[in-house]
């Protein structure tokens, strides 16, 4: 595929960075936004003239007011890649993997009534597999935030009860402790807390040796020693017991998910390639939206026409555009512009340098859908150096103010 030689300083010159900048808001993850950061601008006509018409059919949804299911849509395949390698993924890894393939799933679901206008996209639609059961089976194990639901499994769900039951016991009893006037004397105050997941007392320094139990650590003062009372040991145990006995059930139910995971995570990958490869052309239809743009004609021949063209910059940044037409015919090469100081000249010359590289790009330009554009190998532009167009100010105005 032949791309459009251009250097960085014409690019500079254009502004064509701002697109860029304005086309990554509109991409819905991550990996869109790299995608586009790094989108080749093409010199090929069937591939210039495929691009646009992908992107115009996702306008025609836009204008409708519709919009594209992508919201959660991540890249999954560093998940994959260690599910596949025999890694167990946690719940909150397992999610975003589920939460790929609910985006694949909205996707094939709005396409359905939707066929027609999304034709120029159905070889990226037909890459979108059903993934509704891994989504499934991984929403079934996990809460959104990655917890391992008690209706994962009988066996959990008794083991948290009984967990429960014993923190509560230790609660009360360890509060009753707090509360004892025996003891008010050697606590540093009336309460207490965890460490190591046992209950302890927060014990002065100077009296620790009044209270029978196993020490846990002290203050950063060292004023205060946390003891595990000796009356509460046996709860302890039988607690950190089941709480061990807790995270080998959900390692077990955390690895049977991520087998599960492995055993798709081919058809995974391909779905979340297709969707960031659709998110793409999303954004490519969001921007030009923003400036009604139009899919022109490709003239392999070098023909120029230009109908109602405005600046895309000047667009963006809100302010009043006046729409030019303009046309180089073959065999002209050399088109003469003249006109007042702060004419419009410049923007007239940017206009065109920005349609050509927005067709290139694969996205509608600012101008009437009758405009014409030439297919060319290479682009280079000069203007003046301290023009901005978004502070609307010509050449000439820009080496006044200096």
């Amino acid at each position: 595929m032949k791309t459009l030689h251009v250097n960085q300083k014409t690019l500079l010159r254009l502004g064509f960075p701002r697109i860029r900048a304005a086309l990554a808001t509109h991409a819905a993850s991550e990996e869109a936004r790299a995608l586009l950061a790094a989108l080749p601008l093409l010199a090929d006509g069937p591939a210039m003239a495929d691009a646009l018409t992908r992107t115009a059919a996702l306008q025609t949804l836009v204008a409708a007011g519709e919009a594209l299911p992508l919201d959660g849509l991540k890249d999954p395949d560093e998940l994959l890649d260690r599910a596949t390698r025999g890694g167990i993924l946690d719940g909150a890894e397992l999610i975003a993997v589920a939460d790929v393939c609910a985006v694949v799933g909205r996707l094939r679901r709005f396409r359905l009534p939707r066929s027609e206008t999304l034709a120029p996209l159905d070889d990226l639609f037909d890459r979108l597999p059903d993934l509704g059961e891994v989504a499934a089976r991984v929403n079934d194990l996990c809460e959104p935030d990655g917890r391992i639901r008690d209706s994962a499994s009988p066996e959990l769900a008794e083991l948290r009860s009984r967990a429960a039951s014993l923190h509560q016991g230790l609660r009360d009893r360890i509060d009753r402790m707090t509360k004892d006037q025996d003891l008010g004397e050697v606590l540093q105050e009336p309460w207490f807390t965890l460490r190591e997941d046992r209950y302890v007392l927060p014990v002065r320094a100077e009296r620790r040796s009044l209270v029978e139990g196993i020490v846990h650590g002290v203050s950063n003062t060292a004023a205060t020693v946390f003891i595990e009372p000796q009356a509460l040991v046996e709860m302890n145990n039988r607690l950190k017991l089941h709480h061990e006995e807790i995270l080998q059930l959900e390692r077990a139910l955390l690895a049977e998910a991520t087998r599960h995971v492995a055993r798709a995570a081919e058809a995974i990958h391909e779905g979340g390639e297709a969707a960031v490869h659709i998110d793409g052309y999303n954004a490519r239809a969001r921007l030009a939206a923003t400036w009604d743009g139009r899919v022109p004609a490709l003239d392999e021949g070098g023909a120029l026409h230009l109908r109602g063209a405005r600046h895309p910059l000047l667009l963006l940044s809100g302010g009043e555009v006046v729409p030019n037409d303009l046309d180089l015919e073959e065999p002209g090469r050399i088109l003469v512009i003249s006109g007042p100081n702060a004419g419009g000249k410049s923007v007239l010359l940017a206009t065109v340098g920005h349609c050509v590289l927005l067709a290139a790009a694969g996205i509608p330009i600012p101008a009437s859908g009758d405009s014409r554009l030439p297919v060319v190998t290479a682009l280079s532009v000069v203007l003046g150096d301290l023009q901005d167009l978004e502070e609307h100010l010509s050449t000439f105005t820009g080496n006044l103010t200096e």
